[in-house]
């Protein structure tokens, strides 16, 4: 995410704070995009789309609460709200994983394998540890930078950095087997 796009986020949950619902919904269609991609990286479809909605909505019930920390912006505040709903999820929630299905029959051979791909990407990023899925998940499919993801996962810079370097050498050695 670009540093005009935060600025603008910063300004708008500013205005939020304030009462602005409009700042708020302008600053939701910015952001639902990217944490429902994370929401959907670690759920299903029909749950992605739930969770996303309770993740904005305890933002805005919250907003009063957020405060901009030295090295914490809003979206990594929304990344860990985020997170915290996904845990609370699967503790309160007997889940077994489906496979996702198809989007309709008349998918062609190409979208096929891209989804045995995504499939067997999700099964390799599984096997790794979970504090090392979280932040190869934030840094390749959120595209996050180090600093919002140790503001999202509560860890340092660097410690970030080596969860990520560790990540990419295990998927390597799995993707290779």
């Amino acid at each position: 995410m670009d540093k005009n796009l935060k600025t603008k986020i910063e300004t708008l949950i500013t205005k939020a704070k304030k009462g602005d619902t409009d700042a708020f919904g302008k600053m939701y269609d910015i952001l639902m995009p990217y944490i429902y991609r994370y929401v959907r990286s670690k759920t299903s479809e029909n749950i992605a789309e739930d969770l996303t909605e309770e993740i904005f909505y305890k933002s805005w019930e919250n907003l009063y609460k957020y405060e901009k920390l030295k090295n914490c912006n809003f979206t990594s505040w929304l990344y860990r709200i985020a997170h915290n709903i996904i845990i609370d999820y699967y503790r309160n929630n007997e889940y077994i994983e489906e496979l996702n299905d198809l989007e309709s029959e008349d998918n062609l051979y190409r979208d096929i394998e891209i989804q045995f791909d995504i499939v067997r990407l999700k099964h390799f990023i599984s096997k790794l540890s979970k504090t090392i899925q979280e932040a190869v998940i934030l840094k390749f499919i959120h595209d996050l930078n180090y600093t919002e993801i140790a503001d999202a996962m509560k860890k340092t810079e660097g410690a970030v950095r080596v969860l990520v370097h560790r990540g990419i050498s295990q998927l390597k050695k799995m993707v290779k087997k």
